[in-house]
């Protein structure tokens, strides 16, 4: 199995897989994890609505601190006008979607 997933992760794919994740309930063997992506299913209580809000949650704040360092950018005094304009478009983009 690991080496039918290249040896790493089946989420992640970076980090080497050292367990054999399975579904708690049936016992059916999913695939190989690494440590911290199978810690996290079990602390997500291997529900796919709690790890798509997880997901949603992160990329909100993600936003948010892009966000923050693109008004940074245009109220900071060192600042190119190139830089600037940058910024300005990110952050008109980011608004949009």
């Amino acid at each position: 199995m690991r080496l039918a997933q290249g040896g790493v992760c089946a989420i992640c794919r970076e980090a080497p897989a050292v367990h054999v994740d399975h579904d708690h309930t049936s016992g059916e063997v999913r695939g190989m994890l690494c440590f911290p992506c199978n810690a996290a299913t079990g602390h997500l209580r291997d529900d796919p609505r709690v790890v798509r809000a997880a997901a949603a949650y992160l990329e909100r704040a993600r936003r948010r601190a892009d966000r923050a360092w693109l008004v940074e950018l245009l109220d900071g005094d060192g600042a190119s006008l190139l830089e600037r304009a940058f910024a300005d478009a990110l952050l008109r983009h980011q608004n949009a979607t």
